[in-house]
């Protein structure tokens, strides 16, 4: 698999899922900083890992699609966790 695509399917997720913290605006701030610490480790994570399995044919790819479909599931944790805050927000 060339390099290209592997730092493309690293990086990507991680970046659309800061832009989606950032645009839910949580009231906390800690919460997108300890999100982009976190996307940060698991971003080196994933590309060593798929760094090494370029060594071995038919290998490569698999820890870019289950990190993609984490980096969803989590998203949208993430957007209903928000919604939920801003529900309760409203009716107090």
């Amino acid at each position: 698999m060339p390099l290209s695509t592997i730092l493309l399917w690293s990086v990507l997720p991680p970046f659309i899922m800061l832009l989606w913290i950032w645009a839910l605006r949580f009231p906390q701030s800690w919460v997108l900083k300890v999100c982009i610490g976190f996307e940060v480790l698991v971003t080196l994570l994933v590309l060593l890992i798929e760094m090494d399995a370029r060594q071995t044919p038919g290998n490569g790819g698999w820890m870019m699609i289950l990190f993609t479909v984490f980096q969803i599931y989590v998203g949208l944790a993430i957007g209903v966790i928000r919604l939920v805050m801003w529900c309760l927000k409203r009716e107090t």
